[in-house]
């Protein structure tokens, strides 16, 4: 049999069996890219465990453990803290007493009036419509929370399955990445270079995200306690974990703040929160992000930049850390075969 053949027989037969194996790992893939993420930040941790317990399972576990709890712990206390504070909030806005008391700080009060008077309806009238409607609303909300238990249980699951392999990935870890070298048609030196520029993106990323976070945290407690926002370290810290999320990010939270202001009537302070939250956190977020992220992986401040918003875009919230990934691994590859050519063609 001729050698070309057997080679392009065995490359389509690779890629095929490839293409099912992705297949089948596809509903895994965010919970595998998650764990290999988390086992490349945390892996110092579990090299500092394994120095004192000598046993590479005990030493994964407990590191697992310590990441766990330092992703829940934060979490369930802050959704704890939230429920009060909207259980304070709720109750006295949607009675008819509530709702009189906004309204009568409301700047939209002239329009509201002109239109009562087109629909011949006192403002008791109106305002009873409106609590029943919130009331609705609420409770329709409610009903539909069952719908989203799916989701739920699908993020428990797939945060399960994070857990799961991360503990692998501590404990075989350099095992795996010893495994994927091999198969690089790559000098050693190249090998490790590859490897270098993964970690210190990944390592970069997470570091950067949480300084952000910490940063847009501090910035917005500060202007919620300047425009008298109740609770603004609570408000602070749910604003420093919304910086996580695609897109709207940070803006979920304090949007929200500043038409609650605006429909109080503090004109001003709803403009000198929004003014912080576009010119101080938004920058934070635009700008600090990807200095943070360009400095260890190296990167120019636009292409840092482009690669965070468009990873996002593409891969959620995966994609603050591969979209800086992808580029960085595609510029590795570009510097390996500048060299290649470089050494085959001499000056």
């Amino acid at each position: 049999m001729d050698r070309r053949f057997r080679i392009v027989v065995l490359t389509i037969i690779i890629t095929v069996l490839g293409g099912l194996c992705l297949f089948i790992l596809m509903p895994f893939l965010s919970s595998l890219a998650w764990a290999a993420v988390f086992g490349i930040v945390f892996y110092p941790l579990y090299q500092y465990i394994l120095r004192y317990v000598r046993s590479p399972s005990v030493a994964a576990a407990a590191s697992v453990i310590v990441v766990v709890v330092a992703i829940l712990a934060p979490l369930s206390y802050l959704s704890y803290l939230l429920v009060l504070e909207i259980e304070n909030i709720s109750p006295r806005a949607l009675t008819i007493e509530g709702l009189t008391e906004m309204y009568s700080h409301s700047f939209l009060q002239p329009f509201i009036q002109k239109v009562l008077s087109l629909f011949d309806l006192s403002e008791e009238q109106a305002l009873g419509y409106v609590a029943n409607a919130a009331g609705t609303v609420s409770r329709q909300l409610l009903s539909r929370l069952s719908a989203g238990l799916g989701n739920v249980a699908s993020a428990v699951v797939s945060f399960a399955i994070m857990v799961f392999v991360l503990f692998f990935f501590f404990r075989d870890g350099r095992k795996y990445v010893g495994n994927i070298q091999e198969l690089l048609p790559l000098s050693e030196k190249n090998k490790e270079y590859v490897s270098g520029q993964v970690k210190d993106v990944v390592v970069s990323t997470i570091y950067g995200g949480v300084a952000v976070a910490l940063a847009q945290g501090i910035v917005s407690s500060l202007g919620y306690m300047l425009v008298g926002i109740h609770s603004p370290l609570l408000w602070g810290l749910t604003t420093a974990i919304a910086s996580f999320i695609p897109v709207v990010g940070s803006s979920l939270v304090w949007g929200p703040l500043c038409i609650y202001l605006f429909v109080k009537g503090a004109i001003a302070k709803g403009i000198i929160l929004a003014l912080i939250g576009v010119v101080g956190i938004g920058t934070v977020d635009n700008i600090l992000r990807p200095l943070l992220i360009r400095g260890r992986a190296r990167m120019s401040f636009l292409f840092t930049f482009l690669t965070v918003l468009g990873g996002m875009e593409a891969f959620g919230l995966l994609g603050i850390v591969v979209g800086p990934l992808v580029f960085a691994l595609f510029t590795s590859i570009l510097n390996i075969v500048k060299a290649f050519e470089e050494k085959d063609n001499p000056a």
